[in-house]
């Protein structure tokens, strides 16, 4: 079958694109923008001696009190974001944004909707009037986008007291009558668990291990997800705790604010177990039911985390079937990094390759990263930037991808490469808002050749559609659905590598390629170089 051949040479190809001469890394960061950081953040910037571009924002338009005194933002009431480069081209944010208990919801889903990571969620203070939590978080990726993160969530805190000036004490009106009443047999048939039942409160609790001081311990010792509803079955509340390892706290923090389910702490309650834990806890008003669905779904992406933590499951590509359909979303390979068997290549660099990277985007079609050129530090106008992977070897079939131009003076766009050799010898397609035109190419020895061209108006900042069919020497492009290139060329007729292509300084996002086919294989057009 094909998929089998696809599996195979997959394995090849990781294992022998994944190793230490592999690898390209500049010797020191790049300098991060920090024009570029304040303009996305709407905040000024400042820079430490370090490099560390930092923004801030002082509480001062909620007056509060802490033990009964008067409270000055400047002593510990300001919002601040700090970023720095990372060796590969992207910048690390961490920060802590200063939230009122009606804050912390829409601060949160407008930093997950951002691409960004709630890392903390607890109290500085106690007797506060009215109660603060402080929200830290962090993030990788361009450091433009992650800057607009952190506007839209501060911006999320400003909308709230615009319209509410004095914070609210409460969720909602909603005060569900507690009757205990509730349908437990439906609650265990959701949670695949049997509950406890105390003074109308039905409890689960799922326990976890770990190792102290070289003994075990779970949840008779407090190591447990847990699960407590009262009120009733048609109007009920759910309040409770998860227990995570790192890799499932995110996971889990998405899926339960997808469910509506208010996150109301993050924090640890231990030091020094093995492995290390943190604990969610969680408050939501509702049908049981449809809270009981929300946190079966958190721990099914708990379980699914875990496991490719593990390496129990393939993390960037998935074989799906017996047509050999291989698909790359990007969402579990780390930000800053490639997925596994990819590599950073170019045509004519100047110097060696720029560094491609999987980018938080949270405009991105599926999940919330994609594959992207970052930036272009090393480039000339006839620098081609390829990311590829020998992982499939393509050569009959069809592969579809989602592109979205991003910036580029020179060039912008890119496209697909495929039946690819090495950085020299291959095919594009390629659409570019610039020029307003969808053309394929082939490129031998280094030296590209039109194969054809149509005009079609490209819009930049969105995304696109590119899919080609090639069988044999027939190849089909279409753009968004529409067929404007058909061609016959015998250039490659060999399968080859799958990737992407930007030209000089078009920085592109890429994302869901899809690729159906085969890699057998069955037994020049007149254009301009470099245009």
């Amino acid at each position: 079958m094909i998929v089998n051949r696809f599996r195979m040479l997959a394995i090849a190809a990781v294992a022998a694109l994944t190793s230490p001469a592999a690898a390209i890394e500049p010797s020191q960061p790049p300098d991060l923008d920090p024009k570029a950081i304040e303009q996305a953040a709407g905040t000024p910037v400042t820079v430490t001696d370090d490099g560390v571009v930092r923004i801030g924002w002082s509480r001062d338009d909620v007056a509060m009190t802490i033990d009964g005194i008067p409270f000055r933002p400047q002593a510990g009431l300001g919002s601040w974001a700090a970023f720095t480069a990372l060796p590969n081209g992207n910048a690390m944010v961490m920060g802590d944004t200063v939230v009122f208990e009606d804050e912390i919801t829409p601060a949160m889903d407008a930093a997950f909707e951002h691409g960004l990571q709630v890392t903390a969620l607890h109290n500085h203070f106690v007797f506060d009037r009215p109660p603060v939590y402080f929200m830290h978080v962090g993030g990788m990726g361009d450091e433009v986008m992650l800057a607009a993160g952190v506007r839209a969530m501060w911006d999320a805190v400003r909308t709230v007291r615009q319209e509410h000036p004095e914070p609210d004490s409460t969720f909602d009106d909603n005060v569900p009558e507690q009757s205990g009443e509730f349908d437990i047999a439906s609650l265990e048939q959701v949670l695949g668990s049997k509950p406890s039942v105390n003074n109308g409160v039905v409890k689960f609790t799922f326990g976890r291990t770990a190792s102290m001081h070289s003994v075990e311990f779970g949840a008779s010792m407090g190591l447990a997800t847990w699960a407590a509803f009262s009120g009733n079955q048609e109007d009920a509340i759910v309040d409770g705790d998860f227990a995570m390892m790192a890799p499932e706290v995110q996971p889990v923090m998405r899926s339960l604010r997808r469910s509506g389910i208010h996150i109301v702490a993050l924090h640890n309650h231990m030091i020094g177990e093995e492995p290390p834990f943190y604990f969610l806890h969680y408050w939501g008003k509702g049908g049981a039911d449809d809270l009981a669905q929300g946190l079966r779904t958190a721990m099914d992406a708990q379980v699914a985390a875990s496991a490719k933590h593990r390496g129990d499951t393939v993390h960037a590509l998935q074989a799906q079937g017996d047509s050999g359909e291989m698909i790359w979303r990007f969402d579990d390979t780390p930000p800053g990094r490639l997925p596994d068997g990819w590599r950073s290549d170019a045509t004519r660099p100047d110097g060696e390759p720029n560094l491609w990277s999987v980018q938080i985007d949270a405009s991105a079609i599926s999940g919330n990263q994609v594959l992207a050129l970052p930036r272009t530090p090393r480039f000339r106008s006839g620098t081609f930037n390829l990311c590829w992977t020998n992982g499939v070897r393509f050569r009959n079939g069809e592969i579809t991808v989602k592109v979205k131009a991003r910036t580029g003076e020179v060039d912008q766009g890119g496209g697909p490469i495929w039946r690819v050799q090495d950085a020299n010898n291959y095919y594009i397609c390629r659409a570019n808002p610039l020029e307003d035109n969808f053309r394929l190419y082939y490129v031998k020895d280094g030296r590209r050749r039109q194969i054809a061209s149509a005009r079609v108006k490209i819009p930049s900042g969105v995304w696109h559609t590119i899919t080609i069919k090639h069988e044999g020497n027939q190849i089909a492009c279409y753009l968004n659905g529409e067929e404007l290139l058909a061609a016959t060329d015998d250039t490659f007729p060999d399968a080859g590598g799958v990737g992407f292509w930007t030209k000089a300084d078009a920085v592109t996002s890429f994302d869901d390629l899809m690729i159906e086919g085969s890699g057998d294989h069955d037994d020049d057009d007149d254009g301009n170089d470099g245009d």
